[in-house]
Order: C-alpha cells, then sequence, then structure tokens
C-alpha cells in the first residue's frame, strides 16, 4: 500500500515517469521498517 502511495504522490507532484516513480516507491517501503527495526534496537 505504501509503495502506491508514495509512487503516485511523486508521479503527481514532480511529473517522473510512473515506473521510476513505482521503482522508487518500492525501494523506501522496503528499506523503511529495516530502518525502523535498527532505529528500536539501539
Amino acid at each position: 500500500m505504501s509503495l502506491f502511495l508514495v509512487g503516485f504522490g511523486l508521479w503527481l507532484s514532480l511529473d517522473v515517469p510512473i515506473m521510476i516513480a513505482l521503482l522508487f516507491g518500492a525501494l523506501i517501503s522496503a528499506t523503511d521498517p529495516v530502518a525502523v527495526v535498527a532505529l528500536f534496537k539501539e
């Protein structure tokens, strides 16, 4: 779900190609939980 929110938000606001925006959304949504877990471990 966050992939589509980030991807479509980027696509609409910055006028980047939809595939690039969705790829960036997939990258961000995959690394976000990992960063939060690492932060709580410290």
